[in-house]
Parts: C-alpha cells; sequence; structure tokens
C-alpha cells in the first residue's frame, strides 16, 4: 500500500491499495509503531472515513480517488461527483443534463473555440456608455475561421463595445496553466474615422478585479472584412507590465478564479460591428488549426496572418465564393467570359484598360500597341513639328522596349495615334484668334482653374473630362446622333488608352501641370480587381479631387513641345516609380522595388529606402550637390550623404538605378557620369537559388549610344533602364523560378 506521513508517501506490503494516513492493519502489518510519532503515547482512537480528491477546491470530489482518514487531508473533499473535476463549480450546475457540468461545458480543452457552443448563454454584449448593444449568432463555414460559428456584436455604442463571454453563474475558470486567449476579430466602425485605438482584450476574476491587455502595434481594419488575430499573454494580467507587443494597464488578478473574458474596441462616433471567433485558451507553443471562411472554396489560398483568402485569378468574395466581373465559372473555375488567344493588345476580344484579359494573358503578350490621343496646344509651333515630335517619342518607346537591348528584339511597346493629332491651337482648324495680348504660348483652350478655385494643379484637368470638352476630340457618339464622345466613355469602349497633351513647358506665367498623372485600379497578388476608390495618385503626383475617375486606368501626360522625345521617358519614368514602389499592383512592386533601389533600408540597412530620400542639396549654385549625395571611393565602395552623416557601404549595389540616380550617379541627372561601379543590374533576375548575382561594372558607356534617338533629360540611360526590366521572353525570374511579369502590359492594367 501507499502510506504517507509528514508528507512522505512509502509503499507498505499487504495494505490495500488505497492513500491512507491512518497505519493499516492486517497480515502484511505495519512499519508505524503507535508511538512512532514521537510522543511516547499511542494515538487518540477515531473512526476514519473517505475522503475525495478535491483539486478544484469546490467542495465536491472525485469518486475514483478517494482517501481513508479520520480528518480531510488537503485538497480532499467528503461529497463526492465533481461533474467537472478540474473547474470551480460548487452549485454542480448542469444545465443540459448531460452528466458534464456547465463549468466543463465552458471551460474549454487547449485549441477548443470558445463561440462553437452556447453562443447565446456565454456571450453577452457589452458598452461602455450603456448604449444599446446586442449579441448574433452567425453561422456557417463560409463566416467562420474555427469550427462554423463565430459572435457578432451590434452596438450604438460610442466608446468602448464588445463581447464578453462567461463559464455561467458561480462558475470560473482556472487559467493558471494556460498561456494565451487567442482569438480573431474584425470590425465595421459607421463614423469613416473608424477605432480610437487597438482591441483590448479584458481578463476579469471572481473579485471584479479587470485587468486589460492591448497590443501596442496592431490597428484594427475597419470594414475590409478581413480577420485580426491576437495572442493575449495571460500573465501580464497577474504580474503587469509589458511583453511582446503587447502593454497592461487595470488591476492584477486571480487567473485562477477568472469569471469572464471580454474583447473590445473604441469607435469614433458611433454604431459598430464586432465579429469575434477562434477564442481560445492555449499554450504559446501550441498551434491551433484555424481555417480561412469555407478554405477560399478550393478557389483560393488562406493568409494566416489575416485569415483572409487570397483568391486565385478571376475568383472574387470574403471566401472566393463568386467570379468576378468578366469571368464565368466552369468546372468549379472561374474563366474568362470573352476569351481569344492573341499575342498582341489591343485585339478583337480585349481592347480596353484595366481589362482582366490583359491580366490572364499578360507572359503571352508579345507587342502591345496602345491607342493614345494626341492634342497640341501650343500656339507658335509648325504641326509638322509636333508630328516629328510624336514620332520621335514612339520611336524612342520602342527602342526602350526592345528586351535587353536587342536591336533585333520585337519592340513590346509601339504607340498608334487614336486619330490625327487634335490641332486645339488658336486661330487654327477654326478655332478663334487668341485675344490681344495674349501673354502664353499654351492655346486659350488649354484648361486653366480660376484664381480662386482650389486645386493642386491650375491647369484644370477635370474639363478633360467634362462632356462640353467632347467636341474637341471629334469622336462622334454612335448612340447620340449630334454629340461627341468623352473622355471616359472613349476610355470605356477602347478608342483611347493613353492621353498625351503636348504643351509649352517653358512658360513660367502661364499655369503649372503635372508631368504625367494617372488613375489606376488596385490589384491582388494573384491579379484581382480590388473593390474600392481607384489609385489616383499613380503617375508622378495625384490627380485632384475634382477630377472623374473614369470606371478604367488612365494615364494623361504632358509633352514639352521644346524638349527632346527623352523628356517624355523621364516623365514615364516618374510614374512607373510611383506606381512600382506603392504596391497598387503587386505583380509589378514585387520585382521594381529591388531593381529600381527602392529597398536601401531593408536590404543595405540605411536611413532612407532609396536616393531620392538623401538630403544632399546644390549649396553654392554651381549645378553640383556639396557635399555629392553619393561618392565612390572605389568601384565597390560608397559613401551616401544624409541630414549631416555619412554611411559607408561596401560592398555596394545601386541595382538599376531610378529616374535620377544612374547606378553610378553620385547626384541628380548625373548621366553622363564615365566612372564605373559595381552593379549586379546585368544579372538582376537573370539569377536563380542562393548564389549570390554578379556584380559587374556599370557607367554611363553603356547607355551613351541611346542619345541620338532619344536624347535630352537623361533620355538616353531611361532607354537603358527599361531595356533592363523584365519583358516579354527576357528570362527574369525571381530567386525560386517563378516568372517576373514584363513591365509593359502592367501600364494598361
Amino acid at each position: 500500500m501507499l502510506l504517507r506521513r509528514h508528507g512522505v508517501v512509502r509503499l507498505v506490503q499487504g495494505c490495500a491499495a488505497v492513500l491512507v494516513v491512518s497505519a493499516c492493519t492486517g497480515d502484511g502489518g505495519s512499519d508505524l509503531s503507535p508511538t512512532d510519532a514521537g510522543t511516547g503515547a499511542p494515538p487518540p482512537s477515531c473512526t476514519p472515513r473517505t475522503w475525495y480528491a478535491d483539486g478544484d477546491g469546490d467542495g465536491v470530489g472525485i469518486a475514483s480517488a478517494s482517501v481513508s482518514a479520520c480528518a480531510p487531508p488537503p485538497g480532499h473533499a467528503a461529497i463526492a461527483g465533481d461533474n467537472c473535476p478540474h473547474a470551480y463549480n460548487p452549485e454542480q450546475w448542469d444545465a443540459d443534463g448531460d452528466g458534464l457540468g456547465d463549468a466543463c461545458d465552458a471551460t474549454p480543452s487547449h485549441c477548443e473555440d470558445l463561440a462553437e457552443t452556447a453562443i447565446s448563454s456565454r456571450f453577452t454584449a457589452v458598452s461602455a456608455d450603456g448604449a444599446s448593444a446586442t449579441i448574433h449568432e452567425l453561422v456557417g463555414d463560409d463566416v467562420s475561421i474555427s469550427g462554423s460559428r463565430a459572435v457578432r456584436v451590434v452596438s450604438q455604442s460610442g466608446a468602448y463595445s464588445g463581447a464578453r463571454f462567461s463559464p455561467g453563474v458561480g462558475n470560473t475558470l482556472d487559467l493558471r496553466l494556460v498561456d494565451e486567449v487567442r482569438l480573431a476579430v474584425r470590425g465595421r466602425a459607421q463614423d469613416p474615422l473608424g477605432w480610437q485605438g487597438p482591441p483590448v482584450v479584458v481578463i476579469e476574476d471572481a473579485q471584479g478585479r479587470r485587468a486589460q491587455l492591448w497590443p501596442t502595434s496592431t490597428a484594427l481594419p475597419n470594414g475590409t472584412g478581413a480577420w485580426t488575430t491576437l495572442a493575449a499573454p495571460l500573465r501580464l494580467a497577474a504580474q503587469g507590465g509589458s511583453v511582446g507587443g503587447w502593454g497592461w494597464s487595470g488591476q492584477l488578478v486571480d487567473l485562477a478564479r477568472v469569471r469572464a473574458l471580454e474583447v473590445a474596441v473604441d469607435v469614433w462616433g458611433a454604431g459598430m460591428e464586432l465579429d469575434v471567433d477562434g477564442m481560445t485558451l492555449a499554450a504559446a507553443a501550441q498551434s491551433c488549426a484555424w481555417h480561412c471562411p469555407a478554405n477560399c472554396h478550393g478557389r483560393g489560398a488562406c493568409q494566416l496572418e489575416t485569415l483572409s483568402c487570397e483568391c486565385d485569378l478571376g475568383s472574387t468574395g470574403r471566401a472566393c465564393e463568386a467570379c468576378a466581373a468578366g469571368f464565368v465559372e466552369s468546372e468549379g473555375r472561374c474563366v474568362l467570359a470573352n476569351d481569344g488567344e492573341y499575342d498582341t493588345w489591343p485585339n478583337p476580344v480585349s481592347f480596353r484598360n484595366s481589362d482582366p484579359w490583359l491580366v490572364v494573358h499578360h507572359a503571352k503578350i508579345r507587342q502591345l500597341r496602345p491607342r493614345v490621343l494626341v492634342l497640341n496646344y501650343v500656339n507658335p509651333s509648325a504641326m509638322g513639328d509636333v508630328q516629328q515630335l510624336i514620332d520621335d517619342l514612339r520611336r524612342g518607346f520602342r527602342e526602350s522596349s526592345r528586351a535587353l537591348g536587342d536591336p533585333n528584339a520585337l519592340p513590346q511597346l509601339d504607340y498608334q495615334l487614336a486619330r490625327p493629332i487634335v490641332d486645339l491651337r488658336d486661330g487654327y482648324a477654326g478655332h478663334p484668334a487668341p485675344p490681344a495680348g495674349y501673354p502664353h504660348e499654351n492655346s486659350t483652350l488649354l484648361p486653366r482653374r480660376p484664381a480662386n478655385e482650389a486645386g493642386e494643379w491650375r491647369m484644370d484637368y477635370a474639363t478633360l473630362f467634362d462632356p462640353a470638352y467632347a467636341a474637341h476630340y471629334g469622336f462622334t457618339h454612335p448612340d447620340a446622333p449630334g454629340q461627341f464622345m468623352d473622355l471616359c466613355t472613349l476610355v470605356e469602349r477602347g478608342h483611347i488608352n493613353e492621353v498625351w497633351l503636348v504643351i509649352s513647358g517653358e512658360d513660367p506665367t502661364d499655369v503649372n501641370m503635372a508631368e504625367v498623372l494617372e488613375a489606376k485600379p488596385r490589384y491582388s497578388a494573384t491579379g484581382n480587381l480590388l473593390p474600392g476608390e481607384p489609385e489616383r495618385c499613380a503617375g508622378n503626383g495625384c490627380y485632384d479631387v475634382d477630377v472623374p475617375v473614369c470606371g478604367r486606368s488612365l494615364r494623361i501626360g504632358a509633352v514639352n513641345y521644346r524638349r527632346g522625345p527623352g523628356c517624355y521617358l523621364h516623365s514615364q519614368g516618374h510614374g512607373l516609380e510611383s506606381v512600382g514602389a506603392r504596391g497598387t499592383v503587386p505583380t509589378l512592386t514585387s520585382w521594381f522595388v529591388p531593381f529600381a533601389g527602392f529597398d536601401l533600408d531593408s536590404r543595405l540597412g540605411l536611413p532612407v529606402s532609396n536616393l531620392y530620400g538623401l538630403t544632399c542639396s546644390d549649396t553654392n549654385g554651381d549645378g553640383q550637390s556639396d557635399p555629392p549625395c553619393v561618392s565612390y571611393p572605389d568601384d565597390d565602395t560608397a559613401h551616401l550623404f544624409h541630414a549631416g552623416n555619412t554611411y559607408r557601404v561596401n560592398p555596394y549595389d545601386g541595382a538599376c538605378g531610378n529616374v535620377h540616380f544612374p547606378p553610378n550617379a553620385t547626384w541628380h541627372y548625373d548621366y553622363a557620369n564615365t566612372d564605373t561601379v559595381r552593379s549586379t543590374c546585368l544579372d538582376f533576375g537573370l539569377v536563380t537559388g542562393e548564389e549570390p548575382a554578379p556584380r559587374t561594372l556599370v557607367g554611363s558607356a553603356l547607355w551613351s549610344a541611346n542619345e541620338a534617338v532619344t536624347g535630352d533629360c537623361g533620355g538616353g540611360y531611361l532607354t537603358w533602364w527599361f531595356q533592363r526590366m523584365p519583358g516579354f521572353g527576357t528570362g527574369h525570374v525571381y530567386r525560386d523560378g517563378r516568372l517576373m511579369l514584363s513591365v509593359w502590359p502592367h501600364l494598361f492594367y
């Protein structure tokens, strides 16, 4: 038998196999004598009784774990039959009569989702200001990320509001052996300002003490449908302080007697919905199986960070349950409703900007022939000279889009005129002559804002979209005799894909305008159009808020009549930098950022992400930075000047450079620098695996010959820069072997 004395348990032969405190009798005898306690006198007589192990201290023990003793040993009770041996429940309530106490129904095993059972009785809505708040049960695997149920709080509160879980009246949870409360939340605030702070997890003990735990760097998105996952470290509730990106406030609580868990969020304004799911109690190292809603219907990948579906191309919805616009379902997949195999664009089935056909067939497109509408506003220009400038510019894009600079390669971008250049000069093509004393080179037909009208650009871009201006474009409306198609209609019907404004940019008294502006839809990583407002800043600047946004992308560029074709390549390059660095089109951003050296902070540990961020400047007016933005003690080392400090980098790799800074540049526009530095540009995207890309010498000798075609504004370098980008058949791949998609179709996404 097992015998305990003075805290020591010993095995004694011949006694019954029960844990006893008093000496046993029988044939086996005992190793304790009546005077073994050291008193010299026999112990007082008693009548032993049975006691039952009561580990949770609720006064009801476990029938199968008994002890015979005169007095109750520590941790034992006189009554047996605890229907929930590991949770404090003295009342032994069993509401559903299943023999398992309510406390056990409410005290989950690790990774058991509290939101899966008895939501209506276990969860209540809370609001700090007493406003109306109600609990709702969401059912279905398309709304849940754990099991098939989730909790929704609908509240009219203008303060903290959320969901409160309780194990039942009089019941508590013993969370001393639990590391984290895990849960996922998402919400929608009625006020556009959204949330005042992060979601807060509250631990409340049986004494009413409340500990508030909150993530220091996690924000709750408003209305996106994406889940935010939380893992609140419970030790903060008992100890205070901060750990692992979590803070604590309020009171310290007794984790052995927890009567409620809450999750709440503070809202601007009033009115919100908050969904809660996957509320589990888990060990820190434990992995709990959460899933995306409906497992994305097999048409997407689950993003575990947000528990949201990244739908395959053509699928849409929170759980990829539907096909996107332009797609239809076929054998469980979403395919183009209007498809065709072509290697050029536009083509008979696809000719509009932002057409899903472009995305589906991106890798197969050998050549793009977009239709550009050209408007000439320069009064002193000759139309023949304007035609020559546009022809030179179109040639510049053809040369710039030859794969890796191969003179025999097919140009991948070959602009076509949507119609002959539109003459908007004063006094020509039936337009009235300018008024006497008119001071500007650009005609009166160039839209200009009134002096008292707000807007960053004093050129009035909004007028270009006005139906009243449509007659200047000269496209009659086939459905409205006597009327003309406005700009958005021309884009929607695929008559034009881009607009070039030929202007004089050398008149300092005229209105300002952007080099290139673009409004572009936002895309997912798989190429799906994302809902919501398009990106109005996809060019080198942003459209003013009064400028209409068509349902498809549209780029409007200013071609300076007084400069060479390289200057518009320069402008187009800035537009590409903007959309490429912004993440508007992830399949472009993923390679453009390292290509153009927009990752200097993450790759080289510099305080700026790209060379535009350096604070170097021309302090003495000699046309050079003093000190240089970048200097090169040798071809493997760079010194970068920023905010009064010099940063030495060895080995330095400027990649392929950006519009202002070639890989060997010392400051802005340093296109003619003959010095060479080492760069990975010539092998960018042409090396797979872990092997580092070769670093070869790069300098102006590589691009100076292009000046004959695309001269001015660094056009020779920019032609080389464009040629080094991924294109059709160039073989550019990521390190894991995935294809980098060509730059050129992205322009018309």
